[in-house]
């Protein structure tokens, strides 16, 4: 079901509705692309990008290329109307003509920056359609994609708001259709028993028994061969969405952290939604552990002994706990 964005003004205690403007009679689709690629936190995600109007061979220009946080290729397409079904068939042309390259192809191709191809890990792409909004026809297909193909595709919508002031406003919209990692079938996958032993080599394995824990609380696990070995999790969120939580790179390769130590990623978004805690509450109990790195969606915490990790479990079970009490579960 799509949700419709609407702002309101509020003024000496009063509301007024903002009237919604035409996008593509005020820009230009190339604007949102650059806005886009000046910070693309405006599509949710953790984005680097590293190439824009990207020729592919027999499918053409790509709007921007990205890699996001995992390793994985990103094919971002922009459509400064409707995203429709034509639109899909365009991006799923990118997207497996990708799918099929090597590093050293990839470098080959125009406007590409070489320097950042080293961290693609995966080149089966992820898509994400921009676009002023989505029509049923094309919903309907993203939704069928994800579910039944297990594709990574997602529409993202902004509602165009100009003020009379001059300045302008730009709501966003994120469709992501969720499917269970039961029925994925990732093509990097790896066994629990080599990230054990992944982790018993980095002498982190005290450490990955501790968070294995949260299978008790109702996460269940995903195994996969990214940054030299990750162990996530998924949960179930109030309105029955699987979305992962957090996970644990055992390799040590994304953030490279010393041996003995493990490095935690969590999304403080899902961990609100979950838990009903407020978001900045949320920030603010992660933001009490070792945090190496964060951005807009996500948080990195380094582990190096088990009494924070202890720590941080108990903050996971709380978390459990609030969000049946929030529920009535």
């Amino acid at each position: 079901m799509r949700s419709q964005i609407r702002l309101w003004n509020v003024k000496d205690g009063q509301l007024k509705q903002l009237p919604q403007g035409s996008f593509s009679e005020n820009h230009k689709e190339k604007d949102l692309e650059t806005w886009v690629e000046q910070d693309p936190s405006l599509l949710g995600r953790e984005l680097t990008i590293i190439g824009r109007q990207v020729f592919i061979p027999n499918a053409g220009p790509l709007d921007l290329l990205a890699v996001d946080e995992d390793g994985r290729l990103v094919v971002v397409e922009f459509k400064r109307d409707i995203t429709t079904r034509e639109a899909i068939a365009q991006i799923l042309d990118y997207a497996s003509s990708l799918r099929r390259m090597v590093p050293e192809q990839l470098a080959l191709l125009s406007n590409i920056d070489a320097t950042k191809i080293v961290e693609v890990t995966e080149f089966d792409p992820a898509m994400i359609l921009v676009a002023a909004d989505v029509d049923e026809k094309a919903e309907r297909i993203v939704e069928y994609l994800a579910s039944k193909a297990q594709l990574s595709i997602e529409v993202v919508t902004f509602t165009y708001v100009p003020l009379s002031s001059g300045e302008e406003i730009l709501a966003r919209s994120v469709l992501v259709p969720e499917t269970p990692p039961a029925t994925r079938q990732a093509t990097n996958q790896v066994a629990l028993p080599e990230l054990l032993q992944v982790a018993s080599r980095r002498k982190v394995e005290g450490l990955v028994e501790l968070f294995r824990k949260v299978e008790s609380l109702g996460w269940w696990p995903e195994s996969l061969n990214r940054n030299g070995g990750t162990l996530r999790y998924w949960v179930i969120t109030p309105d029955s969405k699987n979305k992962v939580l957090f996970g644990m790179n055992i390799g040590g390769e994304k953030l490279g952290s010393p041996e003995g130590s493990l490095d935690l990623w969590l999304n403080p978004d899902t961990v609100a939604e979950y838990s009903g805690i407020s978001l900045d509450t949320t920030w603010d109990e992660l933001e009490v552990f070792p945090v190496i790195k964060k951005s807009n969606t996500k948080i990195y915490i380094r582990v190096a002994d088990e009494q924070i990790a202890s720590k941080l479990y108990a903050l996971f079970a709380k978390w459990k706990s609030t969000g049946e009490q929030a529920t009535g579960v």
